[in-house]
């Protein structure tokens, strides 16, 4: 028996599907509701957004740390420290986009696709179901 889990937090908007019902692989068996995935990605674009000001911010720390090292007005200690928050935001900014690349994935597709060619044997939801990531 296969099992069909949620990819993503949200609502079913509608469950196409009832126990007994034949399936084939790909066919939709559920669609959830827009709104939870597009908020998702509005907030992950913001956070995108706030991470590349973030960087552009500690790269431009980090160039004033080199020359005022290089001129010998600050110790080499505040140029590792500004080479330091340069790397995490560059982190950051990398963790940010590969959440929002998860976002706009979920965003293309909202329907739950079975995996197999059979019957649905167990439905568990129902039109407004609110699913976690990994709920059956």
């Amino acid at each position: 028996m296969t099992s069909v889990v949620a990819r993503f937090d949200g609502d079913l908007e509608r469950v196409l599907v009832r126990e007994g019902d034949r399936v084939r692989r790909g066919q939709a068996l559920a669609i959830y509701a827009p709104r939870d995935v597009t908020d998702v990605l509005q907030a992950s674009q913001a956070e995108v957004a706030a991470a590349e000001a973030a960087l552009a911010a500690a790269l431009s720390q980090e160039a004033r740390a080199r020359k005022l090292v290089e001129a010998g007005a600050a110790a080499p200690m505040d140029l590792e420290a500004a080479q330091s928050a340069r790397a995490a935001a560059e982190a950051r900014l990398s963790v940010t986009k590969a959440a929002r690349n998860t976002a706009e994935e979920n965003v293309e597709r909202l329907d739950v696709p079975s995996p197999i060619d059979g019957w649905a044997s167990q439905v568990l939801v129902h039109d407004g179901s609110r699913t976690a990531v990994g709920d059956p």
